[in-house]
Parts: C-alpha cells; sequence; structure tokens
C-alpha cells in the first residue's frame, strides 16, 4: 500500500501551483509528501517545499547534508510503521441554525480544506492517517442561516476509520456539536484554543503558506 512519498529536490520547478495541486490531491487520497531540500541555503526554494509538505500533510527538511539522507529516511520509515488509524474521514451533517462555509485543518499542518457549496447537506473530509496519540484539528467557519429557531445543536460529527493493527474497519463514532442556549454568550464566547487557531488561519492566509 503506497502511503508515503518522499522527495528530493532543491524546489525549483517549472509549476509550483501544480504541484502543489497535486500533492494536496494526493494527501487526499491516503498518500503524505515529506520533502528534502538539497542544495545550498540560497538555491532551495524553501517558501515552495514548505507550502508542498503542508498541503501534503508531510515534512520538508531543509538544508540537507548528503550524509543526513539515510537517517532521515528511517525516521521517515519509523513514522509510517507508527500509523495506527487509517482512511480517516470525518462527516459534518448541519441540523441547526448555522451554515458552514469553509474548512481548514490546523494541526498537524495547516490547510485549507476549501469551500463547502451552501447547499450541502453532508460535508465528507478526508483527514490524514494517525499515528498513536496523534491528533487532528479541523477549523469550520460558519454563518447564521436567515430566520434562525435558536436551537443549540450545530453539527452532526461523525468520524470513519479503520484500525489495520486491531484488524478492525469502518470503525465510526457520532457526537453532536452545539453552543450556548444564549446567542449573546455565545457572541462573547472566547475559548483560547479555538483563537489561536483562527488567528492561526488567519496569518497563514495572509502569507499564502499552502494555499494552492
Amino acid at each position: 500500500r503506497l502511503n508515503q512519498i518522499v522527495v528530493l529536490t532543491d524546489g525549483i520547478c517549472s509549476d509550483e501551483a501544480d504541484c502543489i495541486r497535486k500533492s494536496r490531491e494526493l494527501n487526499e487520497g491516503g498518500i503524505s509528501i515529506s520533502a528534502l531540500g538539497l542544495g545550498d541555503r540560497d538555491r532551495v526554494n524553501l517558501n515552495f517545499l514548505t507550502q508542498l509538505t503542508q498541503v501534503g500533510g508531510g515534512r520538508c527538511y531543509h538544508r540537507v547534508d548528503l550524509s543526513h539522507i539515510p537517517e532521515i529516511l528511517a525516521q521517515e520509515l519509523r513514522a509510517i510503521k507508527a500509523i495506527y488509524a487509517t482512511n480517516v474521514e470525518l462527516y459534518l451533517r448541519v441540523v441547526g441554525d448555522f451554515q458552514p462555509v469553509r474548512s481548514f485543518r490546523v494541526g498537524p499542518f495547516i490547510s485549507d480544506l476549501g469551500r463547502i457549496p451552501s447547499d450541502t447537506a453532508e460535508i465528507c473530509l478526508p483527514l490524514s492517517d494517525l499515528q498513536l496519540h496523534d491528533s487532528q484539528d479541523i477549523l469550520i467557519e460558519l454563518t447564521t442561516r436567515p430566520n434562525p429557531s435558536h436551537t443549540t445543536d450545530v453539527l452532526a460529527a461523525s468520524v470513519k476509520t479503520d484500525f489495520p493493527s486491531e484488524e478492525v474497519l469502518n470503525w465510526s463514532f457520532t457526537e453532536m456539536v452545539s453552543v450556548p442556549n444564549s446567542r449573546q454568550s455565545f457572541a462573547s464566547l472566547s475559548d483560547p484554543t479555538v483563537m489561536s487557531m483562527v488567528k492561526l488561519v488567519k496569518a497563514f492566509d495572509s502569507s499564502g503558506l499552502g494555499v494552492g
């Protein structure tokens, strides 16, 4: 099963946007991309390699000496063998007064998962394979629907995944995502974890990193 590609390159290519798009597509298909930046510091296109691996769900190694390559490849192999959950998918079904607009992956790497069509009843977000005790953080941008009914439920979130080492396939669980009863308290709610993700995405978006 192909689930990891390691690219050795100086990052100089004719069409960076196309490479980033393909890296994103591979990651959505369960294949992560890591890159080893070879060459002198001034000759390696580090900005491109950072974007490539951020959307590809892998690691970026820059200023790599040839003597470091065996250990880096061994480290990548150990990471592959440590994978615990595969084919991870997050399903979000709208049940309340809010309309999802856009989704972002904010951990362990930032990537813009794109806009969500307004007529979408259920959103499916393919996630990266997970190592044991690892996690991924997803940020969903929401707007309020016209004429809200003031229900507290927002989304029904379901996770589906396989655990190959446990020989468990299509395992899933569902949990409701809700907001406080008072819209005023919701408007003033300032969860530090959520706000740090929002600020992170804003900084990421303004710098253009990982946006294909």
